[in-house]
């Protein structure tokens, strides 16, 4: 089941509201990302983030849209991203799900995770931050 919730406030860096319309399309763009990843589109999935956006994962931190691009572009179309929950706010898209490899491709089996997106002032994405839980045994 999927569940979505959205709730606003100020932003606490620039002192500013930033409006619920942006954080719903934002919302969008999240759910967009995992779409263009899975069918290997980096230009979409690149539109989506500010140029100076920093991606955080255990071990790892890319700086900069073009070494993101360079990132995902080994790991696009390898994997399948299932979206469980998505939760809003004016600053942030946390979403929760499962990611699987296609059945040719090899690599660890099935991954939960949780992706915290930064929501820019322009609507795009200035951070991504990924945690991973894998099942005991």
């Amino acid at each position: 089941m999927e569940r979505t919730a959205a709730m606003s406030h100020d932003d606490p860096q620039g002192g500013c509201v930033r409006s619920a319309g942006l954080a719903s399309i934002a919302v969008d763009h999240a759910r967009l990302s995992y779409e263009y990843l899975d069918a290997g589109d980096i230009d979409a999935y690149a539109s989506l983030f500010e140029k100076d956006v920093v991606l955080s994962r255990p071990g790892l931190t890319v700086r900069g849209r073009t070494e993101l691009e360079r990132f995902q572009e080994e790991r696009a179309g390898r994997c399948h991203h299932t979206v469980s929950t998505v939760i809003a706010s004016t600053e942030h898209i946390a979403v929760v799900g499962r990611r699987t490899r296609r059945p040719d491709e090899p690599g660890e089996g099935p991954l939960e995770f949780a992706d915290v997106f930064t929501l820019s002032g322009s609507g795009l994405f200035s951070a991504q931050q990924t945690f991973y839980f894998i099942a005991p045994g």
